[in-house]
C-alpha cells in the first residue's frame, strides 16, 4: 500500500510541475502596408510614403507650385481635403493632382471711333479670328499681340485689357 501511495504521490507531482510551467504566447505578427505617394506636374507632396503597421493614420499634405491650383486626390483616395488622413488597412497608392491657375481677361472700349475686326487683325498681324476670339473673351492675346494693341490705340494695356484675378 505504501508503494501505491508512493506512485500516486509521483503521479500527482509530475502532474502538478508539467502544468504549473506556462508555455509563453507567440506575438501575433505586425501586418504592414506599404503606402505610395505621387503628385501630379504643378506641385508637390511631404511624403513620398513609406511602410506603415496596419490601422496606421497617415497625414499626406498637397503644396502647389507658382500658379497651380491643387484640385482633388486620385488612386486610392478621393476628395479635396488638404492635408489628407488615411488609415492604413492596405497597400494604397494615392496622387495629388494639380491644374494651372485660370485666369479671366475682360476686353472693354474706350474712348471714340471704330475699326473692323479685319482692319485691326491686318494692321498688327494676326488673323481677324483671333480679334473674334479676343472680343468674345474665347483666347487671350499673347503679350506681343497685346502690346502692339497698345501702341496702335495709344493707351496703355491696363486700359486695354482688365485683369479679373482668378476663378
Amino acid at each position: 500500500m505504501l508503494a501505491l501511495m508512493r506512485k500516486a504521490y509521483i503521479f500527482i507531482f509530475f502532474i502538478l510541475l508539467s502544468c504549473s510551467k506556462d508555455s509563453p504566447i507567440p506575438d501575433a505578427p505586425t501586418v504592414k502596408y506599404t503606402l505610395t505617394v505621387t503628385a501630379s506636374e504643378g506641385g508637390s507632396v511631404d511624403t513620398t510614403g513609406g511602410t506603415h503597421n496596419e490601422n496606421t493614420s497617415v497625414s499626406i499634405t498637397a503644396t502647389a507650385d507658382a500658379g497651380y491650383e491643387f484640385t482633388s486626390w486620385s488612386g486610392d483616395a478621393s476628395g479635396t481635403d488638404n492635408p489628407l488622413t488615411i488609415s492604413m488597412n492596405s497597400n494604397k497608392t494615392i496622387t495629388a493632382n494639380f491644374i494651372r491657375t485660370q485666369y479671366t481677361l475682360s476686353v472693354g472700349k474706350i474712348g471714340e471711333g471704330s475699326i473692323t475686326q479685319e482692319e485691326l487683325a491686318n494692321l498688327i498681324g494676326i488673323s481677324r479670328q483671333a480679334i473674334n476670339a479676343i472680343e468674345k473673351e474665347k483666347f487671350d492675346p499673347s503679350l506681343p499681340t497685346a502690346f502692339k494693341m497698345s501702341k496702335l490705340f495709344k493707351i496703355s494695356i491696363e486700359e486695354l485689357f482688365f485683369f479679373e484675378g482668378s476663378k
